[in-house]
């Protein structure tokens, strides 16, 4: 069993989720010639390419390779065991190409979005490719309820926060160096620190103690 994921230029995407799917769909099947390859779908699936050519052979998370890119779509069918860990790739490399990623077995689409690439998931679960600061700001001001986690994950380092019952949040982040955690008082702080994080601003975490979390 694989996954069938398609990044596709967002002008034949059209709007609702059930179009792009049908355009994903359409898109992987152009034979146009390979000089009419859009620049953004050729510098997506050069960067996928180094990127898998640099794993073993045995980790390869890719079913079929090489990908052979069409005018306007890449499809990448990827195995079920590795889903989770392409998904996240393939999403920080739609976002910075400016693309959409479809997965043809899902009824939902990521549609990218202007800012920084980083794979954000909430607590329900749901992802989207980029964040601006604003965006940022929305979803941790949306934080709450059953499931009041959001997770940012940029492939090699992670932050997280949690909305406890008083409205303040548990700020934690991680990296090869270790996990720390702290808190912060509400939805902006924890937001404007997010946002330092991602930035990678020397700035970040001024004015909190961060202790050890525990593993």
């Amino acid at each position: 069993m694989s996954y069938d994921f398609v990044a596709l230029v967002p002008e034949a995407a059209g709007g609702s989720d059930d179009e792009v799917l049908a355009a994903a769909s359409r898109l992987t099947e152009d034979e146009s010639a390979v000089e009419t390859i859009d620049p953004r779908i050729s510098a997506f699936h050069a960067e996928l390419a180094t990127i898998v050519d640099s794993l073993p052979d045995d980790e390869k998370w890719i079913s079929v390779w090489p990908l052979t890119p069409t005018a306007k779509a890449l499809f990448v069918p990827v195995p079920y065991p590795s889903a989770d860990d392409a998904l996240l790739t393939l999403l920080r490399l739609a976002a910075r190409h400016g693309l959409v990623l479809a997965d043809l077995s899902s009824t939902s689409v990521d549609h990218p979005a202007p800012g920084l690439p980083v794979s954000v998931r909430g607590g329900d679960g749901a992802r989207l490719g980029a964040l601006t600061r604003d965006r940022l700001t929305a979803l941790v001001q949306g934080v709450g309820g059953e499931e009041p986690f959001l997770v940012l994950d940029t492939g090699e380092r992670f932050a997280q926060i949690y909305r406890e019952s008083d409205g303040s949040f548990l700020l934690e982040h991680a990296d090869d160096s270790g996990h720390m955690g702290t808190t912060v008082a509400g939805a902006d702080e924890a937001a404007t620190h997010l946002w330092k994080w991602l930035a990678a601003d020397p700035d970040f975490g001024a004015g909190l103690t961060f202790t050890p979390v525990p593993r």
